[in-house]
Parts: C-alpha cells; sequence; structure tokens
C-alpha cells in the first residue's frame, strides 16, 4: 500500500504547478479529505473508497474499480483519437488513473485540462500516489472552481493551438456522482472560454499583434527620428564597453566615469544600466531599448534633458511607446522591416538594419559591431544572480521598490524573492570563479545566443572582453578586469573624441539616410490606403467563406463548385492585388498559417481519399482559412486606426488591451449554454469594524473620515458606484456622519460574523513598522489586508441587489482615496479578464484600493483557515516558497500609476491625531479640497509638507540596550520620544544581557507604541529569554547570524561557538513558548511574532536560500539583512532616495547613553525635553543633503 509522505505531494504539485501554481497552492493549503480509505487491487495500483453521507445515511463510494482501476481506465479513454484531439477536458480526477492512462497516450502532443471540484481529494490523492512521472511528461492543467471565470481563461491561454485542432469531453464515471453538482457550470465556463480560440491574433500570437502594435504606435517616431544608418563603421576600431545592469556592475563600472574614457571608449549601456550609471557620474554615449512592457518606461521616469545631455536612445521600434514617450534626450530608431514595408518608399528611408535583440544587451552589443568597434568589453553582464542579487546596486527597480521597503522588507530581501519567484526556472552553473550560481532558463537562452554570437565573431578575428567580473562564465571571451581591458585597448589619447566621431558621421549622412519633411503627412495617406484594403481582405475573405459553405453544400454537383472556383480564384486576385496590406495580414495571421500547414499534413496522411473526397476535405480546410484571414485583416485594420490617431497627435498606446469577446466558437456545452458574460457588476464595500470606527481620528476641523470617504466616492468617476458599509457597529457608522447626510446609493450592512481576516493585534504588529508603505508588512502583509474581510466582503456582495461580482475593498481609515483610480480598478475588473480575480495599484496608503472577486475572496479565506500565516492578500501578492509566482506589480493587474502616488513621503491613513492634522495641513497649504482634490494632487501636497515639516515624533524609535540597568533618563527618553498611536519602538538587545529588558517592553506599551519590537541573538541564558518572553513584545527578530556554526563564528565572532548554542536553544524556546500561548479570537496567528534574520555576508552566500525560505514557511516572517560594513566583498545596496528620504525623517536610534548614534556628530537626546531635541535633529536632517553622511539607522 502507498505511504502518505509530504516528498510525494511535494513531487506531484511541483508539476501540477508548472502549468497553474494557483492550483498547486490551494491543494497545498487545504486540508487533506479525511474519509479516503486506499485499498490494493489486481493490476497491482491501489484503488480507494471514499465515505459519503447519503440519503439513508453513511455510505461509501469507490474512486475508481476495486480490482482493476488500469483496465478501467483503459476502456475509458480507448475512444480518444490522438489524430483528432488534441485537448481534453477531464471531469473529475478520482484516484488520477484515468488521467495516467490518456496522458501516456497523448504523450506532450496533447493537453489535458483537468476539473475537480474536491481540493481536499486531491490533497489525500496526490500526497499518497506519486503521479509525478506521468505529469512531468504530459501537458495538465488543473482547474478546481467552476465559477472562476479568470481561471479558466487563463487555463486557455498558451494551448489555442490544441484546443483548435480538437477538443473532447472525458467525463470519469465514478467521479459522475460526486461532481455533477460543479460540472455543468464548469462546462458552460469552459465553453465561453473557447471562444477565444477564434480570435486567432489576440489569444495565440499575444507577442506577434504586441509587437506589431509598438511598431505602429512608434511610426511617428520611425518616420521624424534619424535612424542608425549613419553611424555605420562611425567607431571602426574603437572599444566599446557594453554595460548592463548584472549584479557585478558595482565592481568596475565606476572606471568609466573618468571623462579620458568616454573620449576614448564608446560606452554603450542597456535601459536598465542607466540610471545606475548615472548615479556614478558615467555618462554613455547610446542607450538601447526593446522590452514591449510600458514598465519601461520607469528606467527614465526623473530623467530630465539636461540628465541626458550627449546621451542617445536607440530603439527598435518594436519597444513599448512609452518608453521614447519618456526619454528626454535624442532617440535614434533602428530599422524594422514591417514599418518599411508598411510605409512603402515614399516616405520610408534608410534607418540602419541592425540583428534583432533578444533583449537590450544583445542589442547593445549588436549596435557596438554595427559601429564597427573591436573589441567589445562586456561589463555588468552576469548573465546569473551574483552573490544572491537579481540586479546590480543603484538599478531602477529599486526606485520601484522604494515605496515597500522597510523594517522587514529590505532590498536584499526583494533581491532574493524576485530570484526564487522563478524557482521552477532555475537552474544552478559555475560563475567565473568556480563558484556555483543560480541562474534561469531565461537566461540560459540569452547565454547561448550570445555564445554563438561570440564563436561567429571570433571566427571573422573580432574580439569579445568579459570584464564583468560575475556571473557565468562564457565561451569565446577573454576575461580581463575592466582596468586592464581599458589600458591596452583604449586607445591614444590624441586620438578623436567619440563624440565628434559620433557628430561628424551624422553631419555628412547622404539624404538617403535622413528623415524627409513629408514623411508624416505621407505616412498618413499610406495608413488610410492599408486601412482600405485590410477591410477589403476581411471583406473578400468572408465572402469566399460563404461560397465555400456553398460548395461543401453542394459538393456533388461539379460543375456548380467547378463554377464557384471561379469566382474564389477572382477574389484571391482582388487580395493578391493588395499585396503590401496581404503581407502584413499574412505576418499577423501566424496561427492561421500555422492551421493551414497543419490541415495539409492531415490531409496529405491520410490514405484512400478518393479526388471527391480530397476535394472536399481541401474545401473543408479552405473555409477554415479564409476566416482566420479574415480575422486577422480586422485586427490590422484596427492596428492601423490606433496609429494613424496617434501619428495625428493622439496619446500612444502603451499598453495592451482586454482580449475582445470572440464571434463564435466550437460549442462544447451544446446550444443551450449562455453567451459569455461582458462586463461584470463591481461595488464598494467600506469594512468598517467598531474596533476601528472607535479609535478614528477627527479631522481638525471636526469632521469625520468616513463622511470625507463617502463624499469623495460621491463625486467624479466614481459617482453612482453601489457603495456598501459592513460593520458590527451601526450606531458608530451613524454617529461618524452628519445626521443629515445624505446616503444616496450608500447602505449600511450590519454583520456580526467573524470577519475571516487576521485582523487584530497581529495585522497591527505586522503593518505597524510599515506604515507608509502598500506592501512589505511581516508575512507580506499589504494596506489591502487592513481593509480584508473576506465574510463581511462575501456578505456585502450577496446584500447588493443586483448581486456584485467583485468589491472595491476600502477603510474608513482611507478617506482621501484616488477616485480616478478607483474607477479605472473597477473598469479593470469588470472589462479585463486579467484583472478579473484581483486589480490593484502601488498607491501609498490611503490612496489606493483593492478590487477582489468573489472567488478570489473565497479562495483567501480557505487559505488562511488553513494557514493563518500564508493568507490574506500578502500572500496572493507576495513569495511563498512553495508555490512561487512572478510578482504581480510586473502584470496587468496591478495598474499603472502616476508616480507621484507611488512616491509619497507619508501615508494618507490616518491613524491618529497627528496623521490627521500633517494630512489636513498639507491639504490647506496647497489649497486643495479634500472632497474633490485629485489623488497625485494630494500625494504631491503630502510630500512637500512631509519635507516642509518635520514629524513631531519619531515613527520609527530604535534603542540600542546594553548590559546596564534601564537608566531614569533613558526611561524618560523613551516615553517622552513616544507618540501613542503613531510610534513603534524596537529595542535592540543584541546579546542579550540587558537585565530591564521587560521594563523597556513594558514602557513602551504604556506609552501606547504601535508596536513593541525586540532584536536579538536570542544568545542569552534561560533567565533572559523567559524574561524577553514574559515581557510580551509584538514582535521578536532573531539575527541567526548563520545557518551553521561556521557563519555563526565568522559573523559574531564575540559569541564564538557557545553562543551559537546558545542561540539555537534560545529559538527553540521562543518558538515553543509561542506555540503553547493561546491566541485571541481576532487574532489568528500567534503571537509575537518571530523573524528569522539573516545577513548577506560572505559566510552565509549558500545559506540565505535555505534560511529565508525556512523561516518564512515556518512563522511567516523571514529577513535579509545587508552585508555588514566590514566585510571586504560584499557591500550593501544602496537605498533608493524616497527610503532615505522616509528614514532621515521618520527614524531615531539611540543608544543607552542618548546618542543618536547615526546622526552626524552623534549628538544627544536631553531625557528633559525629548521631543525638542528631536525637531532638532529632525531640521538638520530635512537641511542636510541626502547624499551626506549615513542614512538614519
Amino acid at each position: 500500500m502507498p505511504t502518505t509522505t509530504q516528498t510525494v505531494l511535494s513531487r506531484n504539485l511541483a508539476c501540477i504547478g508548472r502549468a497553474r501554481p494557483e492550483a498547486a497552492r490551494l491543494i497545498a493549503s487545504t486540508e487533506p479529505a479525511p474519509d479516503v480509505e486506499f485499498v490494493p487491487t489486481e493490476d497491482g495500483v491501489p484503488s480507494a473508497w471514499i465515505a459519503e453521507l447519503g440519503p439513508r445515511g453513511p455510505t461509501r463510494r469507490a474512486l475508481a474499480s476495486t480490482r482493476r482501476p488500469i483496465e478501467e481506465a483503459d476502456r475509458l479513454v480507448e475512444p480518444i483519437d490522438p489524430r483528432q484531439t488534441a485537448a481534453v477536458v477531464v471531469v473529475g480526477f478520482g484516484l488520477g488513473w484515468h488521467v495516467r492512462q490518456l496522458a501516456r497516450k497523448l504523450g506532450r502532443h496533447g493537453v489535458i485540462v483537468v476539473f475537480e471540484p474536491d481540493a481536499g481529494l486531491l490533497r489525500r490523492v496526490l500526497e499518497t500516489i506519486d503521479h509525478s512521472e506521468w505529469l512531468a511528461a504530459c501537458n495538465l492543467i488543473v482547474l478546481t472552481d467552476p465559477q472562476d471565470e479568470a481561471a479558466i481563461a487563463a487555463a486557455c491561454r498558451g494551448i489555442e493551438h490544441a484546443l483548435a485542432i480538437g477538443t473532447q469531453i472525458l467525463e470519469h464515471p465514478a467521479s459522475r456522482p460526486r461532481v455533477a453538482w460543479a460540472s455543468r457550470g464548469f462546462l458552460e465556463r469552459f465553453t465561453a472560454a473557447m471562444r477565444a480560440v477564434r480570435m486567432t491574433v489576440v489569444t495565440t500570437m499575444v507577442q506577434t499583434q504586441a509587437t506589431i502594435r509598438n511598431a505602429t504606435q512608434n511610426l511617428g517616431h520611425y518616420v521624424t527620428r534619424g535612424g542608425i544608418a549613419p553611424l555605420r563603421g562611425a567607431c571602426a576600431g574603437r572599444m566599446a564597453v557594453c554595460v548592463a545592469a548584472g549584479p557585478s556592475l558595482r565592481r568596475n563600472a565606476q572606471l568609466l566615469a573618468d571623462p579620458a574614457v568616454r573620449d576614448r571608449c564608446v560606452i554603450i549601456a542597456a535601459q536598465t544600466a542607466l540610471k545606475p550609471l548615472l548615479r556614478m557620474g558615467v555618462r554613455p554615449h547610446l542607450v538601447t531599448a526593446l522590452d514591449h512592457h510600458q514598465i519601461s518606461a520607469r528606467f527614465y521616469e526623473g530623467l530630465s534633458r539636461d540628465d541626458l545631455r550627449g546621451v542617445t536612445l536607440v530603439i527598435e521600434p518594436k519597444v513599448n511607446p512609452a518608453v521614447p514617450a519618456a526619454f528626454q534626450g535624442q532617440i535614434r530608431c533602428a530599422a524594422d522591416a514591417t514599418l518599411d514595408h508598411m510605409l512603402g518608399a515614399g516616405c520610408a528611408f534608410d534607418h540602419g538594419a541592425i540583428e534583432p535583440g533578444a533583449t537590450v544587451a544583445h542589442l547593445s552589443y549588436y549596435l557596438a559591431r554595427f559601429l564597427g568597434c573591436d573589441p567589445v568589453t562586456l561589463v555588468g553582464q552576469d548573465l546569473g544572480f551574483t552573490e544572491g542579487l537579481y540586479y546590480g546596486p543603484g538599478a531602477a527597480i529599486h526606485d520601484s521598490w522604494a515605496c515597500e521597503l522597510g523594517e522587514f522588507n529590505t532590498l536584499e530581501t526583494m533581491e532574493w524573492q524576485r530570484i526564487a519567484r522563478g524557482r521552477a526556472q532555475l537552474s544552478r552553473r559555475a560563475d567565473v570563479h568556480g563558484r556555483p550560481i543560480y541562474t534561469d532558463e531565461q537566461m540560459n537562452a540569452y547565454l547561448a545566443q550570445f555564445q554563438r554570437d561570440f564563436a561567429r565573431d571570433r571566427a571573422r578575428g573580432l574580439r569579445v572582453i568579459d570584464a564583468t567580473e560575475g556571473g557565468v562564465r562564457k565561451s569565446h571571451t577573454e576575461a580581463a578586469p575592466l582596468a586592464d581591458a581599458l589600458a591596452l585597448h583604449a586607445g591614444d589619447p590624441t586620438d578623436q573624441t567619440v563624440d565628434d566621431l559620433l557628430a561628424t558621421a551624422s553631419s555628412v549622412a547622404p539624404a538617403a539616410q535622413l528623415p524627409r519633411q513629408h514623411a508624416p503627412a505621407a505616412a498618413e495617406q499610406r495608413l488610410g490606403t492599408l486601412i482600405d484594403d485590410a477591410e477589403a481582405i476581411a471583406r473578400h475573405s468572408r465572402a469566399a467563406a460563404q461560397i465555400l459553405d456553398q460548395m461543401r453544400l453542394r459538393h456533388a454537383d461539379q460543375p456548380y463548385v467547378n463554377e464557384r472556383i471561379g469566382e474564389l480564384e477572382r477574389l484571391r486576385g482582388a487580395v493578391a492585388a493588395r499585396a503590401e496590406a496581404w503581407a502584413l495580414v499574412h505576418r499577423l495571421n501566424q496561427t492561421g498559417g500555422f492551421n493551414r500547414s497543419r490541415a495539409d499534413r492531415d490531409i496529405a496522411l491520410e490514405a484512400g481519399l478518393d479526388p471527391l473526397q480530397r476535394q472536399l476535405r481541401q474545401i473543408e480546410r479552405d473555409r477554415t482559412n479564409v476566416s482566420w484571414i479574415a480575422d486577422a485583416a480586422d485586427a490590422l485594420g484596427s492596428l492601423l486606426r490606433d496609429a494613424l490617431r496617434t501619428l495625428r497627435g493622439g496619446p500612444p498606446i502603451t499598453s495592451e488591451p482586454p482580449p475582445p469577446a470572440a464571434a463564435s466558437a466550437p460549442d462544447l456545452a451544446g446550444p443551450a449554454a449562455p453567451p459569455a458574460r461582458t462586463a461584470r457588476r463591481v461595488g464598494a464595500v467600506i469594512v468598517a469594524p467598531a474596533s476601528e470606527l472607535s479609535s478614528l481620528p477627527r479631522w481638525p476641523s471636526g469632521a469625520t473620515l468616513l463622511e470625507t470617504l463617502l463624499a469623495r466616492l460621491g463625486h467624479g468617476p466614481t459617482r453612482g458606484t453601489p457603495v456598501t458599509i459592513v460593520t458590527d457597529a451601526p450606531a458608530l457608522v451613524r454617529a461618524s456622519l452628519p445626521k443629515d447626510a445624505p446616503l444616496d446609493g450608500v447602505s449600511v450592512l450590519p454583520c456580526d460574523a467573524p470577519r475571516g481576516a487576521m485582523g487584530g493585534p497581529a495585522l497591527r504588529a505586522a503593518r505597524a513598522l510599515s506604515a507608509c508603505s502598500w506592501r512589505g508588512g511581516l508575512a507580506g502583509a499589504t494596506v489591502f489586508d487592513e481593509a480584508f474581510a473576506p465574510a463581511w466582503i462575501a456578505a456585502a456582495l450577496d446584500a447588493a441587489s443586483p448581486t456584485l461580482d467583485a468589491a472595491l475593498v476600502l477603510s474608513p481609515r482611507w478617506p482621501l482615496i484616488d477616485t480616478d483610480l478607483c474607477a479605472r480598478l473597477i473598469d479593470a475588473s469588470a472589462h479585463d479578464p486579467r484583472c478579473a480575480r484581483v486589480a490593484f495599484s502601488q498607491a501609498a496608503p490611503g490612496l489606493g484600493a483593492l478590487v477582489i472577486d468573489r472567488r478570489a475572496c473565497g479562495d483567501l479565506a480557505t487559505a488562511m483557515r488553513a494557514a493563518a500565516t500564508h493568507g490574506g492578500v500578502g500572500a496572493m501578492l507576495g513569495y511563498v516558497p512553495i508555490a512561487p509566482i512572478a510578482d504581480p506589480i510586473g502584470g496587468p493587474a496591478c495598474l499603472p500609476i502616476d508616480p507621484a502616488l507611488r512616491d509619497a513621503l507619508d501615508h494618507a491613513a490616518p491613524a491618529c491625531a497627528l496623521d490627521a492634522a500633517r494630512i489636513a495641513r498639507a491639504l490647506a497649504s496647497a489649497g486643495l479640497d479634500p472632497r474633490t482634490a485629485d489623488g497625485p494632487a494630494i500625494a504631491r501636497a503630502i510630500s512637500s509638507d512631509a519635507l516642509a515639516h518635520p514629524p513631531q515624533a519619531p515613527r520609527h524609535l530604535i534603542v540600542s540596550l546594553s548590559d546596564a540597568p534601564l537608566s531614569e533618563p533613558l526611561a524618560a527618553a523613551i516615553a517622552g520620544l513616544i507618540e501613542p498611536g503613531y510610534t513603534a519602538v524596537t529595542l535592540h538587545d543584541d546579546r542579550p544581557a540587558c537585565p530591564d529588558l521587560a521594563r523597556c517592553v513594558a514602557l513602551a506599551r504604556s506609552r501606547g507604541a504601535t508596536a513593541v519590537h525586540v532584536r536579538t541573538t536570542a544568545a542569552g541564558d534561560d533567565a533572559a529569554l523567559d524574561a524577553l518572553i514574559g515581557s510580551a513584545p509584538d514582535i521578536v527578530s532573531v539575527d541567526l547570524v548563520g545557518a551553521d556554526q561556521r557563519a555563526f563564528v565568522a559573523g559574531r565572532p564575540d559569541l564564538g561557538a557557545a553562543g551559537f548554542e546558545r542561540s539555537r536553544r534560545g529559538v527553540d524556546r521562543l518558538l515553543r513558548s509561542r506555540s503553547l500561548s493561546p491566541s485571541p479570537p481576532d487574532c489568528p496567528h500567534p503571537l509575537p511574532w518571530v523573524v528569522g534574520r539573516i545577513c548577506r555576508a560572505q559566510a552565509t552566500l549558500d545559506q540565505l536560500e535555505a534560511v529565508h525560505d525556512h523561516w518564512l514557511m515556518l512563522t511567516g516572517a523571514a529577513v535579509i539583512d545587508p552585508p555588514p560594513s566590514g566585510d571586504p566583498r560584499l557591500v550593501a545596496l544602496p537605498e533608493p532616495e524616497l527610503a532615505r528620504r522616509r528614514r532621515a525623517r521618520d527614524t531615531l536610534a539611540i543608544d543607552d547613553s542618548l546618542c543618536a548614534i547615526h546622526d552626524l556628530g552623534t549628538p544627544t537626546i536631553d531625557p528633559a525635553d525629548p521631543r525638542r531635541s528631536w525637531a532638532g535633529l529632525a531640521q538638520a536632517r530635512s537641511a542636510r543633503p541626502m547624499n551626506q553622511g549615513r542614512p538614519p539607522c
């Protein structure tokens, strides 16, 4: 009999998670079905009985034949013909034997979609029977929710070819009674999703359409900007330095800051390396860009025309149009065959053809060779995750992450999680020093392409120098430090400068390589002609489809058929006469071309057809083909019309539009299947528990926050959105509003049910040290978790009339939400399937919101019941080691916003009177009405006020304790610096040895600290640990130093091997005490939070993964801290400006002698008037440039 092991489950889920990590995550978080009894069979594999409660009492049902389950499975799948069926929808997983036999029959030549609504049964089967061998050898997608339209649509993405070839439903007889309640609804929704297959370009060749869309949206740049043709060979014989943004960039890039180097060498930077180089004082000559996603515009945020003086951006036209729109310097376009074909000889000019790049790094290399450079030297081109980092120091993405950094979310942590989110694609290689290094499949592919390029160029006598000094080894290169490469190849100082070479080449370019004055007008005319031709091709194709339908119906009448063939030839001639438009349609219609080729192959393979039968098959093939062509022509016309609007001055389209509804599709559920829904109902739900309402501050004017929130929702684009206030204290809600306040469209829903969320003290502690961050709390807690109450939200959705599909989740603490952003979130959820499950933004707390649908809400509630630590919105948007997903901030569910909303210096969610007064002052100073002001204006006002008015108290007070007793001056300073409901306190008991730690915790609590956080090595004696436990802090961070004695002693030689043993015993003691403490009803997560911390140091590089992921799964909280300052090889990643500003404004670190230990001159705090001392420090910090002195703490 099989044995239940976690290893079996992990292997099975690893296979399932490759296609649908959501399913793997759900199964992993679900309790296994307890009522399954496995029994042996004659086939040598287990069968099982499942207990059920029938009409006559308890009974049991077999999940497969209890004698010969494999024989039964073979009979079930025998009718499936792989020649006709490439996709099979299996209803009911049972024990999986029928799925196994089907998988062996289809192999990799088909796709199996399994619908099994019982996640508990899946868990029990997959942890008992090892299916991993065949799961790994087939294409299998698991769906569990019959009503999750978004998940079903997502499952159909990527398998369009298989669905189009042929799809069959296979119901598992033993599962039919068990899943009957859900199967019809599932099949109806799957049928609706199948209609998407008819939209060839949108659903099957997304990248092709995105490429053509971006290129046509960049048409204005293409016809008016210079090309690269004048630069061909302009720098022949000069060394080029191609700079990428790999983790090793910091090692040597500063050498490029020497003006003499820039004069003698061509510096070409990938767009990801631009900002880091500019911060180092390096101004590249050329920057390359080709990425299709609008997020790439962030690489240029905040860069002025002066910053980019002397820097030219070279783009492939397929780059997202947001990139050239954001770049404030000179732009050149490489040639694009599609655009040249589209424009024709009348307005095209020689842009200069260059080999297309797979990445910006490849494009940089090809550009260097185009310029005639040799050798080409690589810097920052790691192609691997050197020293536990994904990006190099100062990477532009760090600016995007800055808004979520904090005490428990460091850059080092986010860098590791960025790597681990792609765990399924990771592999280990040797780095240039022979040490193991992670890379991934994508980078391996890039490496292979690079090495092919290098081998080709080496054969031509050209040289490539790898001066990265990190990352993976690269064949066909010479490894050398950048300093040596510059010394040998930088050229003579008397040579003409690179700037002069480039300028001279541009000045002598022939007319054929320059933009033509009449080009924009000619391009408009050309687009108009192509639009007409695309419409004609679509019209002729549909006329051909009608003729082919008649030919099929009257095929026996050969004279009629032959006559119709003549009509088809005339239509074919009319299409061929529009050669330019037809070529564009053909490129766009790659899927249709694939299907035509496959149909030809099927006909050729089918033996025994007489001429008439073969002709009929060809008619059927052509009928399908012309339908695909018509759809592609429609898509081309739409792209060209959009391009024409943009060319005439309209805003560029920078994001992929949501997939449109298909006109028709094969119907799996029969003619009665309902049509696909075109829009979903979304309403606002304000979650207002009594515990929050009773503690809300008011504005200085006396108005309530809830009053302001409702006023904002009633104005602007959210006006008319139904609003439900769900609360367990309706009287408090009424008291929060003026008596005569109209509540049009607003309903108050009393709800006494448990909220089903983390809530309570655990959530307050998790978010206390990330109050200004939308994400980054313990267990990944987000600002959205503060309002997330799945049971209440579900009640509000059900109570609406008609019922709602999704909720815009709000808190009464968010009175200044950006209503324009809220309207966009609602619209995305209602109309875009990619945002159906969840939609959000990176706006600062109090300015943004979350839209979550009913199914996602229920899934999170289930996950939270199974594991409180790994539930909630934080788990959905964060990193979970057992089921990692790509960071959603890079996907369509995260809506792009004004950077002012993301990078506000302070939050807009008042938690105390100090917050309310601060925000009111900011709005008044900017002359803004809180009821109607737009979100970015509010964010800018809050940031301006934060710069002008330092806070009255530190938001984060750090006290470094020693072995001395708590002195009265220190106690007075701590008490005086804490602002109730505003200040969080960290007590750093490093050894630990402070005899009065419990007293310090009690003092901070008594003063109303939002959270008390103790940071320790846990290496004290039992009495010290018991004192720590008894003091009941909210959070305990354990500085693990290292995973083994070697690493621990290397990091803390003062504690030694004995300290390592004491630390491990202390950690065990701390965790055991937590498990023995009962949790209050509103706090399912045990307190205190225990955070495992490890430094990224030389001794721990090989331990980061194991330690971080272990603690994240164990307690929900793990931090990778920056390297210690004395590490000779590793340096801390520089904090982004926003993070530095927030720390400088909010954080005070003192020792027990009252010295402000991270401020210039180490001033002291006056215990008699600590707030006055703080005010002086805060003022001095605000006057000091941010790049001077050490950042506080």
